[in-house]
């Protein structure tokens, strides 16, 4: 379902208005994601930094992240600028992120946020603690997306899904504390589905380094060739 981008009022109303479970508002499309690359066989959100049309503000994208991404995709058929970046709602209420600087997205490219600098988007660890299964407990924690579109409209995305937070808890921690689990949770539309669906809108599981791996042999064989080829007089 797809609502449209309200104007910023204030008071209490508004706020209700400007806070949507569902992913659409306008012309911009909100998904969310966990990335970890620590572990084997998850579901590395994909497409990834690298890939056609994907404006990534982390760091470099070829790295081993253990962190939690957001996507907006510019579903329109005009630019739209996102600023104002914050994400908040933890269990660890003073962890406030606002990493991220202002963007230009044009029509059909996809943004993604996640950790610019090590891991300082583990949304995962606010705080570590094992989930119910494992002797722990699931935070009710929501966390939340707040962005300005274009200057003037002042949105608040719900992750009623808790992909952000993982659930409420580090999926990775075991009742011995080991991380042995892979926390990847593949792209879904902010507020649908949560840990129970694991690949969101994936239906396999891609390989996070593949296609750093594909882009440096397309390097190697373009220097073999060059060295192949004969001097020109």
């Amino acid at each position: 379902m797809r609502r449209r981008v309200f104007s910023y009022l204030s008071g209490p109303l508004v706020l209700s208005l400007l806070t949507f479970a569902d992913a659409r508002a306008g012309q911009i499309d909100v998904k969310v994601g966990y990335a970890d690359g620590l572990r084997a066989n998850g579901f590395f959100p994909d497409p990834w930094g690298g890939a056609a049309g994907v404006i990534f503000d982390g760091r470099n994208p070829t790295g081993t992240f253990d962190d939690g991404a957001i996507r907006i995709d510019n579903i329109g058929a005009t630019d739209v600028t996102i600023s104002n970046i914050v994400v908040d709602g933890f269990e660890n209420t003073s962890a406030s992120f606002s990493l991220w600087s202002s963007h230009v997205i044009h029509p059909g490219e996809k943004l993604i946020l996640t950790a610019t600098s090590g891991d300082n988007f583990d949304t995962s660890d606010l705080p570590i603690h094992a989930g119910p299964s494992e002797g722990g407990y699931a935070s009710s924690a929501i966390p939340k997306v707040h962005f300005t579109v274009d200057g003037s409209q002042d949105l608040v995305f719900s992750d009623t899904g808790q992909i952000l937070n993982t659930g409420g808890f580090d999926r990775a921690v075991n009742s011995s504390g080991s991380f042995v689990f892979n926390e990847s949770l593949g792209w879904r539309d902010i507020g649908t589905t949560g840990i129970n669906d694991p690949g969101g809108d994936q239906t396999t599981i891609p390989e996070p380094g593949g296609l750093a791996l594909f882009s440096l042999g397309l390097v190697a064989l373009a220097v073999c060739r060059s060295a192949r080829r004969p001097p020109v007089d």
